[in-house]
């Protein structure tokens, strides 16, 4: 299971999911810097190694240690990327995150369907959309728009296919190529969301 957009903001019971693998990444709603991630063995199923080598561990055997972790982490620690992100774990509290995205992900999709020549990706339960906001304007290209806000109006946002290029089939977003993507953290405002609606209804 792919929880990287979730470990950090919804509540994950590794206990009751029947996945045998839940993988993570450290710097997304983890709050971590880039460059830690992980996943986490719920099952008795041995992976084999993918990258070996560069295990100061057991210098003399020519294999990867047969011991969990050190089988699957080859080559030196990014230790930096770890002592951050075992920060962040510490700081992070799931509830006010989620409350706050929540919040926010209401306030952006409101003021967005406001604006009339905005065509919004919107899931069929508004109850559970949380963080991640898509959208296309008439007349751009996903990744111009994205040039756009960036350059002119200070705005970063994701464009394109965001690691995902068969879903754009079903959402028939190939004319723009792909979309424009705002991600919400915890640390934007109610104010970030006012500058992006007023930039877009300059344009």
């Amino acid at each position: 299971m792919d929880a990287s957009q979730s470990l950090g903001l919804l509540e994950v019971n590794v206990k009751k999911i029947k996945a045998d693998f839940i993988a993570f990444a450290g710097h997304k709603t983890l709050y971590g810097p880039l460059g830690a991630a992980g996943f986490i063995i719920n099952s008795g199923v041995v992976l084999d190694e993918f990258i070996v080598g560069g295990t100061g561990s057991d210098s003399l055997n020519l294999n990867m240690p047969q011991s969990i972790p050190n089988k699957y982490e080859a080559a030196s620690s990014n230790i930096v990327a770890i002592a951050g992100l075992n920060a962040a774990l510490r700081w992070i509290n799931t509830s006010d995150i989620y409350e706050h995205e929540k919040h926010l992900t209401d306030y952006l999709v409101d003021k967005l369907k406001g604006i009339s020549n905005i065509k919004l990706y919107l899931p069929g339960c508004k109850h559970t959309h949380i963080s991640i906001v898509s959208f296309n304007i008439d007349g751009y290209k996903a990744d111009d728009l994205g040039l756009v806000l960036d350059q002119d109006f200070d705005i970063a946002v994701r464009t394109g296919y965001h690691c995902a290029p068969y879903i754009h089939k079903y959402l028939h977003d190939e004319y723009a190529l792909g979309t424009v993507r705002v991600g919400i953290g915890f640390f934007n405002s109610e104010k970030d969301i006012d500058i992006l609606i007023n930039a877009l209804l300059e344009l």
